[in-house]
């Protein structure tokens, strides 16, 4: 059971993030994510029994999406650039080339313990306003990292 007292996790922003050398079907992500993403690539989710300990939101599932009303008409729209969706590439990991085969395996994980909205409708405090993996291999041939860097932006509601 989540500690629900003045120096527990519950209602308190919690962030876990880093390389878990667990790819999002395998039982590391799963523990940690209460086993709701169904697909890696779906944002579909199970509902979790409030009876189980604090499980963590998965940011790029998070990711507070805005609806077409929200858009902007200034700004150019075209199918392949929607706000609120996520930017960047889907794969985390690459290996020092680019004949290794890439993978997800860099979260950044929040905990669910009514601090982030999960919808439209949601009064939590905070938001996953943006989410996007950066490049890690540049024109110039230069390798930052074997791994892509994941970045969330949070907002205040």
């Amino acid at each position: 059971m989540a500690d629900r007292g003045p120096g527990g996790a519950y209602n308190k922003l919690v962030v876990v993030l880093g390389d878990l050398n667990s790819p999002a079907s395998q039982d590391g992500y799963q523990v940690l994510t209460g086993h709701r993403y169904i697909n890696a690539y779906t944002p579909t989710q199970v509902p979790i029994a409030q009876t189980t300990p604090i499980t963590f939101l998965d940011s790029r599932h998070a990711l507070f999406r805005r609806s077409s009303t929200d858009i902007i008409s200034s700004i150019p729209f075209s199918n392949s650039l929607v706000l609120g969706a996520p930017f960047g590439e889907h794969s985390t990991y690459t290996g020092f080339s680019t004949s290794s085969r890439p993978t997800l395996i860099d979260y950044i994980l929040l905990a669910d313990n009514g601090v982030i909205q999960r919808d439209e409708c949601d009064s939590a405090p905070w938001r996953v306003a943006k989410y996007g993996v950066i490049p890690n291999h540049f024109e110039d041939g230069v390798w930052v990292s074997d791994h892509r860097m994941v970045v969330v932006t949070l907002r205040r509601s």
